[in-house]
């Protein structure tokens, strides 16, 4: 943390992680936001709230049956007899 290697550090203070966590849920992928957000709190003005769509839910695909025949079915030309 000397910052000599381009590193910049932040401290934030929460009460609980999880208030970070809803505020930022990609905290550690995307910090522009957070840099924008604290440079707007820093110079005496609101941050920018944003709030996420919740994920739509898929439904699973209905399993298909193993055919072991396909698995084992392109070495049987080894093992066949030849006559």
């Amino acid at each position: 943390m000397s910052g000599q290697d381009g590193d910049k550090v932040v401290l934030v203070e929460v009460g609980k992680i999880n208030k970070l966590v809803q505020m930022y849920p990609n905290y550690f992928g995307d910090v522009s936001l957070f840099v924008s957000n604290l440079k707007e709190i820093c110079d005496g003005r609101k941050p920018v709230e944003y709030s996420l769509a919740k994920p739509q839910s898929v439904p699973l695909r209905p399993r298909e049956p193993v055919n072991a025949g396909a698995i084992y079915g392109r070495y049987r030309k080894w093992f066949e007899k030849r006559s």
